[in-house]
């Protein structure tokens, strides 16, 4: 089998991609709902 990667998300603004977060462990925390979530209200500031 080839190599896999991780689990990952990608914010886009304007169709250029501002931040990637990538899972470095087991679980969902980078990636997951609430840090994506928190990542967008902070740039709203």
């Amino acid at each position: 089998m080839g190599k896999r990667f991780a689990r990952a998300a990608i914010l886009i603004r304007n169709g250029a991609v501002e931040t990637v977060f990538v899972e470095d462990a087991p679980g969902v925390n980078a990636s997951g709902a609430p840090a994506i979530l928190m990542a967008l209200e902070a740039t709203n500031v």
